[in-house]
């Protein structure tokens, strides 16, 4: 059996729009949506357990790497400068966004694996993420 573990860093862009929060995985370019900020992360959580799982099970982790365009990372990258002045970010669109940074070790990963309970991604232990 080959496993390969990681140490992920995600940097995430949360914002509201209409009615729902966004949470904006960047370096997978994968878009979660909740009716409060901690059920988008939620979300956003699940759908990454999911996608490196998937990877794991085709034996190819680098399918995972699929960045977000420019823009977003631009509007990350301001929204952290300003939550370091203790600022709020208003973008042009009268979107309000808010940095996060996931950062999952590997027990981190282990115990979101767990935690999930889908048997569907057993070999995930395989994977670059277990």
């Amino acid at each position: 059996m080959k496993a390969h573990f990681y140490d992920l860093t995600i940097r995430v862009l949360i914002y509201k729009e209409g009615d729902q929060f966004v949470a904006h995985a960047l370096e997978f370019d994968i878009i979660a949506y909740g009716k409060t900020e901690a059920a988008a992360k939620k979300e956003l959580e699940m759908l990454l357990d999911n996608q490196l799982s998937f990877a794991a099970c085709l034996g190819k982790p680098d399918i995972v790497h699929f960045p977000a365009p420019k823009e977003f990372f631009e509007r990350w990258e301001k929204a952290n400068q300003a939550r370091l002045r203790g600022e709020t970010v208003t973008e042009s669109l009268r979107l309000h966004g808010k940095p996060a940074v996931f950062v999952y070790s590997e027990d981190e990963l282990r115990k979101l694996r767990i935690s999930s309970g889908k048997a569907a991604f057993a070999k995930v232990g395989e994977l670059a993420a277990a």
